[in-house]
């Protein structure tokens, strides 16, 4: 899309074992087949394009470049909803659990997509130990 400049990556068809044996509501683990390609947004929505298509900005957090908060799915809904009817069509929708883990993957079998060893979170993602309980411009991790 360019009108809001949104960047999305082309994920194929595939097949992963989806879950995990280390969490409960995770289990249990079973092959899943993705069976149609799809496109996932590079990163989160952010508040600028949220704002272009809504005209509003409900983040707790302020700033162009940092990811929406404070959405529900319902306005998440509404906000695709809005999203196909600017771009006249109905390409736009929320991945499947399922699909979302695939693309999340990247097609690795180990506990996190970068490998095992969580040493090194913190170079792939913000989480409560680095993000100084805020949200951060999306882009900035590996």
């Amino acid at each position: 899309m360019t009108k809001n400049k949104m960047e999305f990556a082309h994920i194929p068809v595939g097949k992963f074992m989806m879950g995990s044996n280390e969490y409960v509501d995770e289990k249990p683990v079973h092959e899943v087949t993705i069976s149609k390609p799809f496109y996932l947004g590079v990163y989160p929505v952010t508040q600028k394009e949220w704002k272009s298509v809504m005209g509003n900005n409900p983040s707790y957090f302020k700033g162009d470049n940092l990811p929406v908060e404070q959405v529900s799915w319902n306005d998440v809904q509404e906000f695709i909803k809005k999203l196909n009817e600017q771009e006249g069509g109905n390409k736009y929708r929320l991945p499947t659990e399922a699909e979302w883990e695939y693309a999340a993957r990247a097609g690795t079998t180990t506990r996190y997509s970068f490998g095992d060893d969580k040493s090194t979170l913190g170079d792939y993602a913000w989480y409560n130990a680095n993000s100084g309980s805020k949200t951060h411009d999306v882009g900035q991790k590996k």
